[in-house]
């Protein structure tokens, strides 16, 4: 197979890690059993308070794939960029802690990235939600997309705006990275991310697990500052439609509207 002359730096797979040692090790173990063997694994143990940072160091003893950074808080924005600015890989993805992934999802992405000579390459995900599994495809067959149409599909969220469920060419984030300090980092980033390549695909493939936890960053109380975060998002992604004078700008400013609506209807349950 192509993926099989990867070299060793192939792919970084990078794992920010916060509080999650009850799931790790699964996260973990996914990701090292994976067919797919040219990657580095970044562990970013963002200040846990846990035995999560431990675990981190057990595991990078067995296996020298590994790498880890210790650093103070900083939140799920600050540890995905602490692993980018030291990510040796020509590509680059992210997995959540307390998530997995399929055996094989790195031998099938690479493979079909390779084969179609593409720069990101998006695939499915289940949403895992007590133990029960769901699936929703964002298309019918696999799919190379062409201009500005990857841009406008994630623009409408037609395409997932989640960075996990996708692998990217490193240099794309050479200027880029997630807002520290807000969630919905992914809304107010991957778009970018698909602005910048000429060539993208996309894999009809459940391949990554996405659990939903009461006890997550989205999961917990949607406070009137992360509707506010989200709107934040929704607003620069209307100006960037402008800015580029594409199609699909009523949408993001119907999409932004929502968010601001949002944002008062919180504020006016708190108050």
């Amino acid at each position: 197979m192509l993926y099989e002359q990867a070299s060793k730096s192939f792919l970084s797979i990078i794992v920010p890690v916060y509080n999650v040692e009850q799931y790790l090790e699964k996260c973990i173990c996914s990701i090292l059993g994976q067919s797919f063997r040219a990657f580095e694994l970044i562990l970013i143990n963002d200040g846990s308070t846990d035995n999560s940072g431990f675990l981190c160091e057990q595991y990078a003893k067995k296996d020298r794939r590994i790498r880890i950074i210790h650093q103070e808080n900083g939140g799920l924005s600050a540890a995905r960029n602490a692993g980018i600015d030291i990510a040796a890989g020509e590509y680059i993805t992210f997995v959540d802690s307390d998530d997995w992934i399929e055996p094989d999802t790195y031998e099938l992405a690479v493979a079909f990235l390779q084969q179609n000579q593409l720069e990101v390459v998006c695939f499915d995900f289940y949403t895992v939600r007590n133990d029960k599994k769901h699936y929703r495809p964002m298309y019918d067959s696999d799919k190379i997309f062409k201009g500005n149409e990857a841009l406008n599909d994630i623009l409408k969220e037609k395409i997932d705006n989640s960075s996990v469920d996708k692998l990217y060419l490193r240099s794309l984030f050479e200027d880029l990275r997630y807002p520290v300090g807000r969630v919905f980092e992914d809304v107010a980033l991957t778009y970018k991310v698909l602005a910048k390549a000429k060539r993208i695909g996309y894999l009809h493939k459940p391949l990554y697990h996405y659990v939903k936890r009461k006890t997550s960053i989205i999961g917990t109380s949607f406070s009137a500052q992360k509707r506010w975060d989200r709107f934040l998002a929704h607003q620069e992604r209307l100006k960037f439609a402008e800015s580029m004078s594409l199609e699909v700008y009523e949408s993001c400013r119907v999409l932004a509207v929502r968010q601001a609506l949002s944002v008062l209807t919180a504020h006016y349950v708190d108050g």
